[in-house]
């Protein structure tokens, strides 16, 4: 589990999720299919993230559900995670 800010990050593979204060926002990342960042497709050098769900993120700007094709480096948790943590700061 990962706090930023009014963000909790959970791994959704391996954590349970735990009780979230009033003005906390849930967001699982993992391969399971109700994760908030999850993967649609992985290929050999790239794969594709899919935001399930949208949120506000620390800018106060909504971000909606979409794909984000990144390249893939090191450990695939690790890339889901970065790519929230990316999507909450932008």
């Amino acid at each position: 589990m990962l706090k930023i800010g009014s963000f909790v990050l959970v791994d959704g593979d391996n954590e349970k999720p735990p009780k979230l204060k009033k003005e906390e926002s849930l967001i699982t990342y993992g391969i399971n299919s109700k994760s908030t960042v999850t993967f649609s497709s992985i290929g050999e050098e790239n794969a594709v993230i899919s935001l399930q769900r949208g949120f506000t993120n620390f800018k106060g700007s909504e971000i909606e559900p979409q794909e984000i094709i990144v390249p893939i480096e090191g450990d695939m948790s690790d890339l889901l995670l970065n790519t929230a943590i990316s999507l909450i700061i932008q």
